[in-house]
Order: structure tokens, then C-alpha cells, then sequence
């Protein structure tokens, strides 16, 4: 059962992973999250074939979590315990101890007991969550009578609604959601292979979608998206297919009747870091040691689980010849925009190398703007109002300092994405330099973090006023006195 049912989507993840390798500006980011994505994918299969024994892997990551969450304690430690989603170790913990006889069970109470310290410690809001939703499931799993699961449904609904109308909790919310918008636009330049396998996140989030040349954030803090950033949809619909076959198995086996103990534990660490990925930084593909533990979690449950849940379906072959022919008309009857998309996608990458690669000298950085423009262009000829192509035009255009055409492709951006922070604040600038303050005016206004702006502008002046260029500086100082109005 394995075999058929897990196949298809490692497949289709290592191919997504491979092209997200080969597409990097930076080799140094992509080839090293590549190999550790590979070896999750041989350690998932070597597990669930059942080559290592369960009960030993589960050893070996609940002392593996537990090392990393005492080393976090360290003064130079490189990473903080709630970035390795260590919540997901907890249900494992708590199985190999109540499991354990004698010095083994003290060694587990005391390895899950420094995997909570490293949690409490680490001060990551996504863990807990994480690990109240897991333990949520499991107590509606040993609930027998449907009213008192509906009572606990119905406690765990109401203490949700009352964390989320407390003000902190709504600013959190806010901010992530701007943040999942923002990186979801992001992707909307690169669907089809990413930015990069690795991390590739930080520079273009800052360059592309903030317009500002300094790091902001590491990661989009959602699974998704941080898939689809690192490999594209072919990678998304890898890991949602992953996700979707793992937990149609959980469901089977809890069905069948009382589900081995560690098969349990194993899925409910998966949920708890799936949960947390939602809200958090993303478990499974694109750390480097990370994707080992959430694979090897998978891999145990598939490996104690799929005895109890074994039953043979036949192929669906119909399904998938369906699924041929609508794919096959979509891009038929979409081949234009499509195509767009394509150039639109490559010259983004183009223009990630030529912006972000640490080794180019001056021509080759040149030559790499130069074919991201002509991709860009290509995409235009395809579909005149291809959002990525205008904006990232429209944005060199800017670097130029050729207001005018900065307008009007910006201007045709907008008009198709007109939701899209980056078009406004591109547009914005382009009506500034062009001297229409008002125009400028109203889009600059509807960014988030107004303050930040008019620090923004404030260095533009300076640095205008160095160019000789009082004209722009004053329309600067002008625009930053206003929004502080």
C-alpha cells in the first residue's frame, strides 16, 4: 500500500525540490536544502517500509530534539528551540516514557522534560498552539460519548474566540496576515518554480514585495507558503498531496478500531507542527535537520499504522484521465495568459540573480538585468497586462530614474493587481518623483507602517539633496510632512 499511495507525491516533491536547486541565484542556498530534502524523502521510505525499527527512530529523534532544545540554551547557539517545532517530540516523549521500564523511562521523562524547557524557553506562541491542538484531537479521540465531544468542541471554540478578542492577539493576527498576503503576491511571480530551494526568502521578500534594501524577515511563517516560495505549485501540490494520503491513512487506521500506541503519537507530533506551521515558520521542507524529524514522524506512522489500516483500492484510472483532460483544455483555453506567466517567471528569477547573487561581477549582473528585462517584455507581448512583468519594470524603470515610463507600466500593474502593497508603493513613488504629490499621496497613505514610510522618505531626501536633485528632495520632505499629518 505504501508503495502506491506515497509514490506519487515524493516523486513529484523531489522533482519540485530538484527545480527549486537549479533555478537559485545563490547555489550555496538551494544544493544543501536540496540534499537534506532528498534524504527526508529516503528516510520517510526506509521507515515506512519498516528497514529501521520504529520504536528506535523515535528514540533517536526525541534525544535528537532534546539536544537541540539544551543547546539552544547556549550563548552562541545558531537557532532557537522554537524554530525546530520540538512540540512535535512531545507526544513521542510522552509515549516512549509511559512506554520505558526502568533507567529507560527516567531517561525519557527527562529528555521530553528538556524538550517542554527548550519550548517554554524559546517563548514560540506557534508551539504551544501547536501542542493544545494535538491534545485537543487526542482528548476527542478518547472521548466515547458524542455530547461531551461536542461540550469540548464547543470550550476549546469559545477560549479561541476569547484569546483572539484580546487586543495583543489581534495585532499578532493582523501582522500575519498581511504578511501571508504579501508573501502569497510574492509567489504569484515565481508559481512556477519558486525563488529558491533554501533560504532565498529574506533578500527578495525585502527587494521585491517591500521595496527596501535591507533584511526584514527570514521566513513567510506559514507551511504553504514557504513551499510554494521554495518550489513552486508543483512542490505545493506535492506536499498537500503528502499530507492529504497521510492523513486519509490516520483516518482508516483510527476507524479499524484502537490504533497502536506510537502510530498515535506519531501523527499527533505531526499535526502539532502542522498546526504550528500554519502560524509559524514552516516544519517540513526547508530546514536543514527539521525536515528529517517531520519525514521520520510521518515515516513511523506509516510504519505502525498502515498493518491495521491495510485495504486495497483499486485504481481510480478514470479519475486521473480526467484530471489529464481538464489540465490538458485549461491550458488550451488559458495558453495566453499562461505563457505570460512563464516569461513573467522567468524574468524574475533572471533579475533575482542579477540583484541577489553574491558572486557576479559588474557585466554579468548586467547581462542578467538585461535578460530579465527581455523576459519580461516577452511576457508583455503575451498578455499586455501581466501584473509581475509591469510592476518589475515598472520598478527598473524607477532604479532609472525614468519617471514617466515607471508610470505607465506601474499604472497598468495596478490596474490588474490592484490589491498588491508593492504596486502601490512603487506607484506611489513613481507619481512622487513625477511631481503629482496628491496622486501619490492617496496610495502611499494606505500602506501599513506609515512611520517607517516617512523614515523612508526622509533618507530619500537626504540622498536626493547629495544627487543635486532639490526638486526630488523637496517633493520628499513635502510627502513625509504630509503622512506625519
Amino acid at each position: 500500500m505504501m508503495k502506491t499511495i506515497f509514490r506519487g507525491p515524493l516523486v513529484l516533491l523531489s522533482i519540485a525540490g530538484l527545480i527549486g536547486a537549479l533555478v537559485t541565484y545563490n547555489p550555496t542556498l538551494g544544493w544543501p536544502a536540496l540534499l537534506a530534502l532528498l534524504g527526508s524523502v529516503v528516510l520517510f521510505l526506509t521507515l515506512a517500509r519498516g528497514a529501521i525499527p520504529p520504536r528506535r527512530m523515535g528514540a533517536a529523534l526525541l534525544l535528537l530534539a532534546a539536544l537541540l532544545a539544551a543547546g539552544s540554551f547556549l550563548s552562541q547557539a545558531p537557532f532557537d528551540a522554537g524554530d525546530g517545532f520540538l512540540e512535535a517530540m512531545v507526544p513521542l516523549g510522552l509515549w516512549l516514557t509511559g512506554s520505558g521500564r526502568g533507567w529507560r523511562r527516567w531517561a525519557w521523562t527527562a529528555a521530553t522534560a528538556l524538550v517542554v524547557v527548550g519550548l517554554a524557553g524559546s517563548g514560540s506562541l506557534g508551539s504551544w498552539v501547536g501542542l493544545v491542538a494535538a491534545a485537543m484531537v487526542a482528548a476527542l479521540l478518547r472521548l466515547r460519548r458524542r455530547p461531551l465531544r461536542w461540550a469540548l468542541a464547543g470550550a476549546a471554540a469559545a477560549a479561541l474566540a476569547l484569546a483572539m478578542g484580546l487586543p495583543p492577539a489581534q495585532r499578532a493576527a493582523l501582522d500575519r496576515l498581511r504578511l501571508f498576503r504579501n508573501s502569497l503576491y510574492l509567489l504569484g511571480d515565481v508559481p512556477f518554480t519558486g525563488l529558491s530551494l533554501g533560504d532565498a526568502f529574506t533578500l527578495a521578500y525585502s527587494r521585491y514585495q517591500l521595496l527596501i534594501s535591507v533584511p526584514f524577515l527570514t521566513t513567510p511563517h506559514n507551511l504553504f507558503l514557504a513551499v510554494g516560495l521554495g518550489m513552486g505549485v508543483m512542490g505545493l501540490a506535492a506536499v498537500v498531496w503528502l499530507l492529504a494520503t497521510f492523513y486519509r491513512l490516520v483516518a482508516r487506521v483510527e476507524r479499524s478500531g484502537p490504533s497502536p500506541a506510537l502510530f498515535r503519537a506519531a501523527w499527533l507530533g505531526t499535526t502539532a507542527a502542522l498546526v504550528h506551521g500554519l502560524i509559524d515558520s514552516p516544519p517540513f521542507p526547508l530546514g536543514l535537520w527539521l525536515a528529517a524529524m517531520g519525514f521520520g514522524l510521518m515515516g513511523i506512522g506509516v510504519a505502525t499504522g498502515r498493518a491495521e489500516g491495510r485495504r486495497r483500492t483499486r485504481p481510480r484510472r478514470w479519475g486521473l484521465v480526467a484530471v489529464v483532460v481538464l489540465l490538458v483544455a485549461g491550458l488550451l483555453l488559458l495558453r495566453q495568459p499562461l505563457l505570460g506567466m512563464g516569461y513573467a517567471n522567468a524574468g524574475a528569477l533572471w533579475q533575482a540573480r542579477a540583484d541577489l547573487a553574491p558572486a557576479l561581477d559588474g557585466p554579468a549582473r548586467e547581462a542578467a538585468t538585461a535578460r530579465a528585462a527581455a523576459c519580461f517584455e516577452r511576457a508583455l507581448a503575451w498578455d499586455p497586462l501581466q501584473p509581475t512583468a509591469n510592476r518589475r519594470l515598472g520598478l527598473m524603470a524607477l532604479e532609472r530614474e525614468e519617471f514617466d515610463a515607471a508610470v505607465a507600466y506601474l499604472e497598468r500593474a495596478y490596474r490588474r493587481q490592484p490589491g498588491n502593497p508593492a504596486t502601490w508603493k512603487g506607484l506611489g513613488y513613481a507619481y512622487l518623483w513625477s511631481g503629482r504629490l496628491d496622486a501619490a499621496e492617496e496610495l502611499l497613505s494606505r500602506l501599513e507602517d506609515r512611520a517607517e514610510l516617512v523614515e523612508e522618505l526622509g533618507v530619500w531626501q537626504g540622498w536626493w539633496a547629495r544627487q543635486g536633485r532639490e526638486d526630488l528632495a523637496g517633493y520628499a520632505g513635502e510627502m513625509g510632512r504630509r503622512l506625519e499629518d
